[in-house]
Protein backbone atom coordinates (compact mmCIF):
# COMPACT_ATOMS: atom_id res chain seq x y z
CA UNK A 1 0.00 0.00 0.00
CA UNK A 2 1.58 3.55 -1.28
CA UNK A 3 0.89 6.80 0.30
CA UNK A 4 0.95 10.06 -1.92
CA UNK A 5 0.59 13.15 -0.21
CA UNK A 6 -0.09 16.62 -1.49
CA UNK A 7 -1.36 19.81 -0.47
CA UNK A 8 -5.06 20.09 -2.05
CA UNK A 9 -5.10 23.30 -3.59
CA UNK A 10 -8.97 24.19 -4.42
CA UNK A 11 -8.24 23.47 -8.45
CA UNK A 12 -6.75 19.69 -7.59
CA UNK A 13 -9.66 18.90 -4.89
CA UNK A 14 -11.78 19.62 -7.87
CA UNK A 15 -10.08 17.61 -9.80
CA UNK A 16 -10.26 15.09 -7.96
CA UNK A 17 -13.73 15.38 -7.06
CA UNK A 18 -14.73 15.12 -10.98
CA UNK A 19 -12.42 11.92 -11.35
CA UNK A 20 -14.37 10.25 -8.11
CA UNK A 21 -18.14 11.01 -9.32
CA UNK A 22 -17.08 10.25 -12.87
CA UNK A 23 -15.65 6.65 -11.07
CA UNK A 24 -18.95 6.25 -9.65
CA UNK A 25 -21.17 6.96 -12.53
CA UNK A 26 -18.85 4.28 -14.50
CA UNK A 27 -20.38 1.89 -11.61
CA UNK A 28 -17.32 2.69 -9.05
CA UNK A 29 -19.61 3.80 -6.44
CA UNK A 30 -16.92 4.93 -3.61
CA UNK A 31 -17.55 3.80 -0.29
CA UNK A 32 -18.00 7.59 1.51
CA UNK A 33 -16.89 7.75 5.09
CA UNK A 34 -17.20 11.80 5.33
CA UNK A 35 -15.92 13.21 8.62
CA UNK A 36 -16.53 16.94 7.74
CA UNK A 37 -17.13 19.24 4.68
CA UNK A 38 -14.10 20.82 3.68
CA UNK A 39 -10.55 21.28 3.75
CA UNK A 40 -10.73 24.69 3.67
CA UNK A 41 -11.03 27.37 6.34
CA UNK A 42 -13.85 30.06 6.83
CA UNK A 43 -14.02 32.57 3.70
CA UNK A 44 -11.32 30.48 1.59
CA UNK A 45 -8.55 30.95 4.15
CA UNK A 46 -6.15 28.05 3.77
CA UNK A 47 -4.85 26.41 6.93
CA UNK A 48 -2.39 23.36 7.69
CA UNK A 49 -3.59 20.32 5.69
CA UNK A 50 -2.34 17.43 4.34
CA UNK A 51 -4.26 15.32 1.59
CA UNK A 52 -3.18 11.47 1.13
CA UNK A 53 -4.11 10.01 -1.56
CA UNK A 54 -3.77 5.62 -1.29
CA UNK A 55 -2.85 3.32 -3.42
CA UNK A 56 -3.00 -0.43 -4.21
CA UNK A 57 -1.39 -2.05 -6.86
CA UNK A 58 -1.14 0.85 -8.71
CA UNK A 59 -4.91 2.07 -8.35
CA UNK A 60 -5.63 4.97 -6.17
CA UNK A 61 -8.67 2.91 -3.35
CA UNK A 62 -9.17 5.41 -0.84
CA UNK A 63 -8.19 9.66 0.13
CA UNK A 64 -7.83 10.46 3.27
CA UNK A 65 -7.99 14.99 3.95
CA UNK A 66 -6.22 16.49 7.55
CA UNK A 67 -6.43 19.87 8.23
CA UNK A 68 -7.08 22.19 11.09
CA UNK A 69 -8.49 21.10 14.40
CA UNK A 70 -12.23 22.38 15.50
CA UNK A 71 -11.86 25.34 18.28
CA UNK A 72 -13.34 24.16 21.04
CA UNK A 73 -14.80 20.32 21.68
CA UNK A 74 -15.69 20.17 25.59
CA UNK A 75 -14.58 15.97 25.23
CA UNK A 76 -10.98 16.62 23.68
CA UNK A 77 -10.12 19.52 25.85
CA UNK A 78 -11.46 17.62 28.74
CA UNK A 79 -9.42 14.00 27.58
CA UNK A 80 -6.05 16.73 27.15
CA UNK A 81 -6.34 18.51 30.10
CA UNK A 82 -5.60 21.84 28.67
CA UNK A 83 -6.79 25.02 29.54
CA UNK A 84 -8.05 27.99 27.30
CA UNK A 85 -4.68 30.07 27.25
CA UNK A 86 -3.05 26.68 26.42
CA UNK A 87 -5.44 25.22 23.66
CA UNK A 88 -5.16 28.59 22.08
CA UNK A 89 -1.35 28.93 21.58
CA UNK A 90 -1.00 24.72 20.94
CA UNK A 91 -3.94 23.73 18.95
CA UNK A 92 -2.10 23.42 15.84
CA UNK A 93 -0.85 20.29 17.51
CA UNK A 94 -4.33 18.50 16.66
CA UNK A 95 -5.43 17.55 13.35
CA UNK A 96 -8.65 16.86 12.10
CA UNK A 97 -9.64 13.75 9.80
CA UNK A 98 -12.12 15.56 7.96
CA UNK A 99 -12.92 12.98 4.99
CA UNK A 100 -12.09 9.60 4.14
CA UNK A 101 -13.38 8.04 1.34
CA UNK A 102 -13.00 4.38 0.05
CA UNK A 103 -13.67 3.57 -3.52
CA UNK A 104 -16.05 0.78 -3.58
CA UNK A 105 -15.30 -0.69 -7.19
CA UNK A 106 -11.88 -1.96 -4.51
CA UNK A 107 -13.37 -3.01 -1.58
CA UNK A 108 -12.49 -5.78 -0.09
CA UNK A 109 -12.31 -7.05 3.52
CA UNK A 110 -10.61 -4.94 6.24
CA UNK A 111 -9.39 -2.47 3.80
CA UNK A 112 -10.79 1.16 5.18
CA UNK A 113 -8.94 0.08 8.42
CA UNK A 114 -6.08 -1.29 6.33
CA UNK A 115 -5.83 2.31 4.67
CA UNK A 116 -6.47 4.28 7.80
CA UNK A 117 -3.86 2.63 9.28
CA UNK A 118 -1.48 3.51 6.56
CA UNK A 119 -2.37 6.84 6.00
CA UNK A 120 -1.89 7.57 10.27
CA UNK A 121 1.48 5.30 10.02
CA UNK A 122 2.64 8.08 7.65
CA UNK A 123 0.72 10.83 9.01
CA UNK A 124 3.14 13.05 11.23
CA UNK A 125 6.42 12.53 8.57
CA UNK A 126 4.50 13.93 5.86
CA UNK A 127 3.22 16.31 8.18
CA UNK A 128 6.16 17.88 9.53
CA UNK A 129 7.95 17.86 5.95
CA UNK A 130 5.14 20.08 4.36
CA UNK A 131 4.50 22.11 7.59
CA UNK A 132 7.54 22.21 9.93
CA UNK A 133 6.22 20.62 13.06
CA UNK A 134 4.78 17.54 14.62
CA UNK A 135 1.06 16.87 15.41
CA UNK A 136 0.18 14.76 18.69
CA UNK A 137 -3.62 14.49 18.59
CA UNK A 138 -5.71 13.16 15.82
CA UNK A 139 -9.80 13.95 15.53
CA UNK A 140 -12.94 12.77 13.97
CA UNK A 141 -16.13 12.75 13.48
CA UNK A 142 -18.99 9.90 13.21
CA UNK A 143 -22.81 10.23 13.02
CA UNK A 144 -23.47 7.72 15.17
CA UNK A 145 -26.79 7.17 13.55
CA UNK A 146 -24.69 6.21 10.12
CA UNK A 147 -21.30 4.49 11.54
CA UNK A 148 -20.75 2.15 14.08
CA UNK A 149 -16.76 3.65 14.49
CA UNK A 150 -15.67 0.08 13.51
CA UNK A 151 -12.86 1.27 11.89
CA UNK A 152 -11.89 3.47 14.37
CA UNK A 153 -11.65 0.51 16.71
CA UNK A 154 -9.59 -1.47 14.44
CA UNK A 155 -7.33 1.59 14.20
CA UNK A 156 -6.72 2.44 17.99
CA UNK A 157 -8.54 5.55 18.36
CA UNK A 158 -10.91 6.55 21.52
CA UNK A 159 -14.13 7.27 21.58
CA UNK A 160 -14.04 10.19 23.67
CA UNK A 161 -17.46 11.67 23.80
CA UNK A 162 -19.98 13.65 21.53
CA UNK A 163 -20.40 17.23 20.12
CA UNK A 164 -23.10 19.41 20.75
CA UNK A 165 -24.31 19.50 17.23
CA UNK A 166 -24.09 22.06 15.16
CA UNK A 167 -23.76 22.18 11.23
CA UNK A 168 -21.83 24.96 8.83
CA UNK A 169 -24.14 27.29 6.68
CA UNK A 170 -23.68 29.14 3.48
CA UNK A 171 -22.21 32.16 5.34
CA UNK A 172 -19.59 29.90 7.36
CA UNK A 173 -20.95 30.32 10.72
CA UNK A 174 -21.88 27.56 12.63
CA UNK A 175 -25.37 26.83 13.48
CA UNK A 176 -27.21 24.09 15.59
CA UNK A 177 -28.25 20.85 13.68
CA UNK A 178 -30.01 18.78 16.30
CA UNK A 179 -27.56 15.91 15.43
CA UNK A 180 -24.66 15.47 17.89
CA UNK A 181 -21.10 13.56 16.42
CA UNK A 182 -18.96 10.63 17.87
CA UNK A 183 -15.84 12.30 18.63
CA UNK A 184 -12.78 9.93 17.99
CA UNK A 185 -9.19 10.82 19.04
CA UNK A 186 -6.16 9.17 18.57
CA UNK A 187 -2.86 10.02 19.84
CA UNK A 188 0.34 10.08 17.73
CA UNK A 189 2.47 9.99 19.66
CA UNK A 190 3.19 8.29 23.41
CA UNK A 191 2.08 9.94 26.27
CA UNK A 192 0.72 12.50 23.81
CA UNK A 193 -2.07 14.50 26.09
CA UNK A 194 0.95 15.02 28.72
CA UNK A 195 3.02 16.63 26.30
CA UNK A 196 0.43 18.61 24.79
CA UNK A 197 0.27 20.12 28.41
CA UNK A 198 4.11 20.28 29.45
CA UNK A 199 5.13 23.55 29.98
CA UNK A 200 7.72 22.53 26.96
CA UNK A 201 7.15 20.72 24.19
CA UNK A 202 9.01 18.36 22.37
CA UNK A 203 11.46 20.49 20.08
CA UNK A 204 10.32 18.78 16.76
CA UNK A 205 6.92 20.48 17.79
CA UNK A 206 7.61 24.23 18.82
CA UNK A 207 6.66 25.23 15.58
CA UNK A 208 3.15 24.82 16.39
CA UNK A 209 3.02 26.69 19.16
CA UNK A 210 1.35 29.97 17.85
CA UNK A 211 -1.26 32.43 19.50
CA UNK A 212 -4.40 31.03 18.23
CA UNK A 213 -5.36 28.96 15.95
CA UNK A 214 -8.08 26.42 14.59
CA UNK A 215 -11.07 25.91 13.00
CA UNK A 216 -14.47 26.40 14.12
CA UNK A 217 -16.54 24.92 16.79
CA UNK A 218 -18.34 21.72 16.20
Amino acid sequence: MVILASRPKRSAWADWKSTWHSRRRNGGKPRRRWAGSTAWGRAGRRRDRLCQLVKQDGKLVAVLVWCAAAWHLKARDETVGWDAVTRAKRLKLVVQLRRFSVLEATRHPNLASQCLGAGLRELVGLWEGQHGYRPLLAESFRDPESHAGTVYKATNWVLAGQTKGSSQDHTDFYVPSGRPKKLWLKELAPKACVLMRARELPQACQGAEVAGGGAARQ
